[in-house]
């Protein structure tokens, strides 16, 4: 069975991709360092079993690992926007393929502004490996001043 390595990274620094029609369409969304309170993943217990599901079967059979890094919209309801989901770096297609179908399933507790949940931009490293195998580390350091969650 295959494992998740799922934790938000702040995303001050990068803009959202390139508009296109359906990102033009978009209401404002903010980054995830601009908002009060920070959107939390509400299905955390379910991702090692998404992470199975779509690990590449090829991939699984040799037993390969790997990270694949994806930014997404989380509308203000807590769900993925499945039209602002944009892998930015995989070591293959398939996998940034997968990543982006587990991230499409997350639910999360809204990001807040003034007390009012609000459209957060996140950018997520997804981690694919064998539960006998160490964890691939993501490519993305963790926000400074902040502490992964368990």
């Amino acid at each position: 069975m295959a494992a998740a390595a799922v934790r938000a990274q702040d995303t001050a620094a990068t803009h959202p991709p390139a508009a296109d029609s359906a990102q033009a369409q978009t209401p404002r969304a903010y980054e995830l360092a601009d908002v009060e309170e920070q959107p939390e993943l509400r299905n955390r217990s379910a991702m090692p079993g998404l992470v199975s599901r779509y690990y590449p079967r090829e991939m699984r059979r040799r037993r390969d690992t790997g990270v694949a890094t994806v930014r997404f919209l989380i509308l203000r309801e807590g769900t993925v926007d499945s039209t602002n989901v944009v892998v930015q770096s995989a070591p293959d297609e398939e996998l940034g393929e997968a990543a982006a179908r587990v991230v499409q399933r997350m639910r999360f507790k809204p990001a807040r502004v003034r007390g009012q949940p609000v459209p957060v931009w996140v950018m997520l490293p997804i981690a694919f490996w064998m539960e006998t195998q160490t964890a691939p580390s993501p490519s993305i350091p963790p926000p400074s001043g902040t502490a992964p969650r368990p």
